[in-house]
């Protein structure tokens, strides 16, 4: 007895522990890169992790962007192939950059970085009409008393024509020379200078804005306005003055000359700066409308396929998350079960927040096969730094069916009542004998078994249980130590029609002499909707066993 005990305490650890998991992240079974993605991107760190992380902001309708991702000065490249580089001079830098893993600097007096006019472009116009914009990242060096950002000039006549951008004595001064214009022979100069030094070692944001239709030039540091003009034709005459490059300026646009230090995202672009923080920060801030009192904040969203387990009534056990939230940013895992399929972008069922103290009380007793996630990332209220996401495993306890029975074999039989006794041995799975049961199955061959039956002659499910005198169940101990080897059941016509009942198909196969049957039986734990056919859990029943055979004698009163 001591045997059995031990057989049964072996099956039972063997089927209740069995554990899976559904692994995301850089070497586990399912990759990062493969989830849906929503203004996320999954970035590489070294040859062990990926991160999620927040999408970078993409600059809209810029004409020319250096972003100086490239491993070799010779192959910088306008991202928007509007502009040629003819030269470019200066070594890129990996190290901290706000918008990539790449700037340029510049160290030497032969460094610098020349773009053609482009034809039809804005740095070849002699009427700029829309709205346009430079914008760069700087990290002056420790002494910049006179260096030169960016420079188009043009010079004739003894005149100086065009847009140059200087560092003097530590502060941005912009200088638009003869750039603004009444008629041909009729032009005038404006500058911007801002009243604040640049810090070193520090990445500084400058936007030069300007507005053609109303004259209108704002000079920007990290997102603040520094100083402005408006280009009229004279303090009694408010007519704006057009704005554009001298007709014969063929000049390259040049870069860093003169320029010790270093830059990043350099851009022209068109149209409005309507938020500077857009091209000021690397991710989305905290946009709060003044007008309405109302604050939104841009999120990215990573989700998950919907996952199955193998079989059905799994168990949550608990869910590991390897992620990063830098102070003010935030990450939100969400997470939704099912026992039945559902789509990926389905409403129900409906998506719960993870939380790590809550999750194991909450959802400890909830089965599921299905299993989908997703994160919502959300940079700090300035834009300036992305939480990130490297692992995520959910770890659950698998529900397996039952082992087939064993043992099975003919007790007894009545050829008059065409009736036969079947007995067989008990299961051990607990969850068998503790709300489960056994079917039998029958049929005229043994590779065919074209009937099943699920109720005994009670009219309840088939559980194989002795009764003792008093007519109730015995103890859950005592069927498993008494009657290890001693339950059993009866068939006959009888039993056979009152199963039918419960059956699509109303017309099982009835007992008749002459003729041999052949029967196999399967167990099914308490997960299995007996009677039930569209709830899930149908795979938590038992192969079937082996089968016997038995031929009801042929009735002595027939004619052959």
């Amino acid at each position: 007895m001591k045997h059995l005990n031990f057989i049964f305490l072996l099956i039972f650890i063997s089927t209740s522990l069995t554990s899976g998991e559904f692994s995301f992240g850089k070497g586990k079974k399912y990759s990062l890169r493969k989830l849906k993605k929503e203004n996320t991107i999954i970035k590489k760190i070294g040859s062990n992790e990926d991160r999620i992380e927040l999408s970078k902001n993409r600059i809209a309708e810029t004409e020319l962007f250096l972003n100086f991702e490239n491993k070799k000065a010779a192959d910088l490249r306008d991202q928007n192939r509007n502009y040629e580089v003819q030269e470019a001079l200066y070594t890129p830098i990996e190290g901290k950059s706000l918008f990539g893993r790449r700037f340029a600097s510049f160290t030497t007096r032969d460094s610098q970085i020349r773009i053609s006019s482009g034809s039809g472009r804005i740095l070849s116009q002699k009427v700029i009409s829309k709205p346009i914009y430079f914008s760069y990242f700087i990290m002056p060096g420790e002494l910049e008393q006179s260096s030169s950002i960016f420079s188009k000039s043009y010079t004739t006549g003894g005149k100086k024509y065009g847009i140059e951008s200087k560092i003097i004595n530590s502060k941005t001064e912009v200088y638009f020379h003869n750039f603004f214009f009444y008629t041909q022979s009729e032009s005038k100069s404006f500058s911007l200078i801002s009243p604040d030094k640049l810090k070193s070692k520090v990445w500084t944001h400058v936007v030069i804005s300007l507005q053609p239709l109303t004259g209108e030039a704002i000079l920007f540091e990290n997102g603040s306005e520094k100083a402005k003009f408006q280009a009229f034709r004279s303090p009694n005459d408010p007519t704006p003055l057009l704005a554009g490059f001298h007709p014969y300026d063929t000049s390259p646009l040049i870069i860093g000359k003169d320029f010790y230090g270093k830059l990043d995202n350099f851009i022209i672009g068109t149209g409005e700066v309507e938020n500077i923080n857009k091209i000021n920060v690397p991710y989305s801030p905290v946009n709060y409308n003044e007008s309405f009192r109302t604050a939104n904040h841009s999120r990215g969203v990573v989700t998950s396929a919907v996952m199955k387990t193998p079989k059905s009534h799994s168990l949550p056990i608990s869910m590991e998350i390897v992620e990063n939230q830098p102070d003010g940013t935030h990450i939100e895992i969400l997470y939704r079960f099912s026992e039945e399929p559902f789509e990926e972008n389905s409403v129900l069922p409906e998506w719960k927040h993870y939380n790590k103290d809550e999750f194991k009380k909450s959802e400890s007793n909830h089965y599921f096969q299905y299993f989908q996630w997703k994160a919502i990332l959300r940079a700090n209220s300035e834009g300036t730094v992305s939480p990130y996401l490297s692992e995520l495993a959910l770890n659950y306890k698998d529900s397996f069916p039952p082992n087939p029975p064993f043992g099975l074999e003919i007790q007894s039989y009545d050829h008059d009542k065409k009736e036969i006794c079947l007995k067989w041995n008990s299961n051990h799975e607990a969850d068998v004998i503790d709300g489960g049961g056994y079917m039998i199955h029958y049929g005229v061959s043994p590779d065919r078994m074209v009937a099943t039956l699920t109720l005994g002659n009670d009219g309840k499910p088939i559980s194989g249980i002795s009764m003792d005198g008093s007519g109730e169940a015995l103890p859950l101990k005592k069927v498993v130590r008494k009657n290890y080897s001693s339950l059993r059941t009866c068939i006959n016509n009888d039993i056979i029609q009152k199963n039918a009942e419960f059956t699509k198909d109303k017309n099982l196969l009835l007992f008749k002499s002459g003729i041999t049957y052949f029967f196999k039986i399967s167990a099914y734990n308490n997960k299995f909707p007996l009677l039930e056919d569209e709830k899930p859990g149908r795979d938590q029943r038992s192969k079937p066993s082996k089968e016997v055979l038995f031929t009801f004698q042929t009735d002595a009163n027939d004619r052959y």
